[in-house]
Parts: C-alpha cells; structure tokens; sequence
C-alpha cells in the first residue's frame, strides 16, 4: 500500500524529483543529403532559451524571436558551431534558409549546395559547448551509405561523416 501511495504522489507531482533539480542541456542536429537538388539539408532542434543566451552572447545584448537582428545573430552562432568539411579539408558553405519556434524549441534551417556525394565528409558541432559544459549535441545523418548517429560533447574535434 505504501509502495502504490508513493508512486501517486509521485505521478501528481506531490513529492519533488530528483530530475527536475537540473537542467537537460542537449540539441538535436539532422543532416540529410538531397541527392536531386545535390545539396544538404540541416535542421537544428535547440532548445529556445539556451539558443537566446548564445545570441546574448554573440550579440552583448538580448534578443528573442521576432526582434530585428535575432535570426541574423543565430546564424553567426550556427555557423561557427557547426562545420562540415569535404574530403580535401575545406568547409561547406552554409546557407541561411529560416527558422521556426515552437513554444520552448526553436528549429533551425540551413542548407549546403552544390554537394554531389558527402564521401570522406567530416562534422563538428559545437553548438552552447562554450555555455553549458555538460552540453550533448546528437547528429543524425542520412545519405546513400544509410544512417547514422554521432554524438559530440565540449572537446570533440571533428568526426567522419
């Protein structure tokens, strides 16, 4: 009986967890090629109010969605946290495409073009590492060779796509 009581004052929310004492700090970054348009399509899912404190800090001042000057500053944190390079070594060139928010999560759109094959391609994300030193960032991706995931913590360099 005492068993069953305390998993309904748990579920009610009467009795504080543990988990909800901390923040969860991770994003989620897709990364697909296009093979039609040969281009990569990349969607970040990032959480709102970790996305406004790396514009605060790209910026020196608070923005939120809608302000003049917000969707610019979170292209410049994208753009600096994430990279992917093309077998010879050189960067992709990331281009601008949009963003959506969602209530607490923020989507983020960029594309790469004129990207034929991603063989050999490496990635880094280093998106809020500088901010949140137990910060995960996941990447998924998806091209001829199938799917995959990768998983990037502060330090990590870059990874074979």
């Amino acid at each position: 009986m005492r068993r069953w009581l305390a998993v309904v004052m748990l579920l009610t929310g009467l009795v504080p967890v543990a988990a909800d004492a901390h923040k969860f700090y991770v994003s989620l970054t897709t990364v697909e090629h296009n093979t039609a348009e040969q281009s990569l399509e990349i969607t970040m899912r990032l959480f709102a109010d970790d996305l406004e404190a790396a514009v605060a800090r790209e910026t020196g001042k608070p923005l939120t969605h809608g302000q003049p000057g917000f969707e610019a500053a979170v292209f410049a944190v994208v753009r600096r946290a994430l990279t992917v390079r093309q077998a010879d070594g050189q960067p992709l060139t990331l281009a601008w495409v949009g963003l959506e928010n969602k209530v607490d999560v923020t989507w983020v759109y960029v594309e790469a073009p004129r990207v034929p094959s991603t063989t050999g391609f490496t990635l880094r994300d280093t998106i809020f590492t500088d901010l949140f030193p137990e910060q995960v960032n996941m990447v998924h991706v998806k091209d001829a060779r199938g799917r995959r995931a990768i998983d990037f913590r502060g330090g990590d360099s870059f990874k074979p796509f």
